[in-house]
Parts: C-alpha cells; structure tokens; sequence
C-alpha cells in the first residue's frame, strides 16, 4: 500500500513547481531503490541466479567486468548478497536521479512514471539497469557544448557496457546525435515501417545464427564468457510476441512527433536531440528482436531515456489544462500499452502479477516457489 501512495502523491504533487521536488524525487528515489534491493530470490526472475553466482571470482567471466568486480569485492569483504544488491540499486538509481536533474527534467512527473513501468521489470533485469543509468548520465554530458564534458560523457559510456553488454550500441548515439534534426527525425520515423518490413522478412528468411555471431562478438568486446545466456540470443522469438514491443515503440515515436509538432523548434536543443536520437537505436532493434525476444531491451530502455525528454516537456511547455490533459492521456497509453506487453497483470508462472504483488507490498508474505 506504502507503494501505491507513494506514486498517487508523487504524481500529484508532480503537478506543483516548487522546491520540495528535488527533495521529494529524492525520498521517493530510494524508496524505490529500497523496494529492488529487498527482493528476494522467489519473487524476481533472476534474482536466485544473481545471488547463486555472488561467489564467483570475475576470472568466471560469468558477467561483464563492470558488474562481476563490485559484486565479488562485495563478497571478499563478507557482506551479504542482500546487501551488495540494495546496495547497487540505491547506487544506480541515484545515478538515474542525478541525470533526470541534470537534463532539468520534472524530477516527480519522471520518477513517479517510472515507477509503474519499467520499474518493476527492472528489478529483475539487475545488470541492464545499471547499464541504462549510467548510459543516462553519460547523455547528459554529451549534450552539452565543450568537447571536454563530450569526452567525458564518451569514457562514461564506456563504463556502461562493462555493466551489460548491450550498452555497446549506444555508443553510436553521440553520432547520430550529430545529424540534422530534420534527417533524423526521417530515420526515425522512415526506418520505423520500413525495418518493420524488413523484420518480418527476415523473421521467416534469415538464420538466427547471424544473431548468434552478433552477441559473441560483443561478448569477446565485454570479456563475457559465453554461457546458456549466449544461446538465448539468437534463439528466435515469437513473432506474435514481438509485434507487441513494435507497438509500443510506435507509439512512443508518435508520443515524440506531437511534441515535436506542437514545438517545432524542440530539436534544435541538444538536451533534447540527444535524447531523440537513442530512438534510432530503437528502430534498429526491430530486427534483433526478430532473432530474440530478450533484445526488447532496446525499445524498453528507449522509453527510459525518452521518459527524461517527457518529463522535461511537461516543465517547459505544457502551460494550461488543454496540453496538460493531452499529455497525460500519452502518458497514460504508454504505460498501459507497456504493462499488458510485459504482463504485468498475468498470472502465470510466466507473468509478473505474483512478483508484482510481493514486489509492491500488496502481499509481502506470498512466497511463490523458484
């Protein structure tokens, strides 16, 4: 219950511009970061393979470096698991938090979105949101004009893919970053139906194996050992699945192009371009998906940053009800759209309603089996 009032009052008083946001964005920020770090082994997807390789020396190359390092040092010092992992999860959201507030984006309007979606899938994907926050703080130095803060925006992005592996292709955003607003806007929009195409061609024509030399490619770039985790990509996915991810990002580019529309001019500030062109990314992931679903992750993170712009255009721009009314209506479709497409509300061993129910507080005694 503690977690449902916390959203109800974040979001409301995301409505309000004062002071007490910073502060407010803060308390809720560990909250959440409380929440992720208690989560035990029966109530998150891979919390129990986390904790099981806890001991493992980074000579495994189990994980990437980034991610296998801190949480080995943790367990040579004997601290538990549960306290490496609460630990890691106060550390990246508070990352996440500083760059939401470095963009100057509605600290309350962010966090309180975020933490219906993708909180709660989040959680379980430990490596990849760690990656994504620190990729988040990393735009946040590129937008900027000296080519010392770009510098060290790049070296950060460096950091990230030592969290997760797939970080590595967001190193090509700093220069999408630098393409006309107006051909990027094209690519985005353009790319989207015609890689659609493209994806469904390939889905029944091209062997997943080329997947499969992809991610070994960025394993060996990484250090990463290849694993079960390996073979899962480039395994195929369900189509009928993945046509629900492409969904959700067109609806997502549409949510961009009414901002866009309504402020022609909005790209032509670096702080929001930057966060435009990960959507390139994005697009691209059409066709990965077609060889794995786990490559959604794209599309998810997307959202992630694209929420920074979001949050960003309701303190710039929205000025009356009309647009204020409109854009949560956007808001609100997104996160529906999302929650049904990462079954949120299934109740099979499958879905995310009996972690959900524990993860919330709801029912903190529910014990579902491993």
């Amino acid at each position: 219950m503690v977690y449902l009032l916390s959203v109800i009052s974040s979001l409301h008083l995301s409505f309000v511009k004062n002071k007490k946001q910073v502060l407010l964005s803060f308390l809720l920020v560990l909250y959440l970061a409380f929440l992720a770090g208690i989560v035990t082994s029966p109530h998150s997807f891979d919390t129990y393979a986390y904790q099981l390789t806890y001991s493992w020396t980074p000579a495994s190359h189990r994980y990437e470096p980034g991610y296998i390092y801190w949480s080995y040092a943790f367990y040579k010092l004997g601290i538990p698991y549960v306290v490496f992992r609460l630990t890691y999860y106060i550390s990246a959201m508070l990352v996440m938090w500083w760059a939401v507030k470095r963009f100057g984006g509605n600290l309350l309007t962010y966090f309180s979105i975020f933490a219906i979606y993708p909180f709660l899938v989040e959680i379980t994907q430990v490596r990849n949101f760690g990656m994504i926050a620190v990729v988040a703080l990393a735009f946040s130095f590129i937008k900027e004009t000296s080519k010392w803060q770009w510098l060290l925006g790049f070296v950060i992005l460096i950091i990230a893919f030592n969290f997760q592996a797939a970080g590595l292709l967001y190193l090509l955003v700093p220069f999408i970053f630098m393409l006309d607003s107006k051909l990027l806007q094209k690519i985005v929009e353009r790319g989207y139906w015609i890689l659609l195409i493209l994806a469904t061609g390939i889905h029944y024509f091209i062997p997943v194996t080329i997947a499969n030399r992809l991610v070994l490619a960025a394993f060996n770039i990484v250090g990463r050992k290849q694993s079960d985790a390996f073979a899962h990509f480039g395994a195929g996915s369900s189509f009928s699945v993945a046509i629900g991810y492409f969904i959700f990002l067109g609806i997502m580019i549409y949510v961009w192009k009414y901002f866009i529309n309504r402020t022609p001019d909005l790209l032509t500030y670096r702080r929001y371009k930057i966060l435009y062109s990960v959507l390139v990314i994005s697009v691209i992931d059409i066709l990965l998906i077609t060889s794995a679903i786990d490559f959604e992750r794209y599309i998810r993170d997307g959202f992630t940053l694209s929420l920074i712009a979001f949050s960003m255009y309701e303190r710039d721009y929205i000025n009356n009800i009309r647009i204020k009314r409109i854009f949560w209506l956007l808001m609100g479709i997104l996160i529906i759209v999302a929650t049904i497409i990462y079954r949120y509300w299934n109740i099979s061993q499958d879905g995310r309603m009996q972690y959900l129910l524990y993860i919330t507080q709801f029912m903190p005694n529910i014990n579902w089996p491993v």
